[in-house]
């Protein structure tokens, strides 16, 4: 899930692909997991409305 910084939390959670930006690929991985684990993206083991706006608000490059 996303790229991490290994020092805990994801830096950029909604990279559900891992290659530094949050896209339409990443989105298409969210889709594709609604209403399953598979896309989640806040951790609470579902795909929903709350990952699409955790997604759409991180929307571009990754902090670095």
């Amino acid at each position: 899930m996303g790229s991490g910084s290994g020092s805990g939390a994801p830096a950029c959670p909604a990279d559900l692909d891992g290659d530094g930006v949050v896209g339409g690929a990443d989105l298409g991985l969210l889709l594709s997991g609604w209403n399953s684990a598979a896309g989640d993206v806040n951790g609470d083991n579902t795909t929903n409305g709350e990952d699409l706006g955790i997604m759409l608000s991180a929307w571009g490059p990754c902090p670095v």
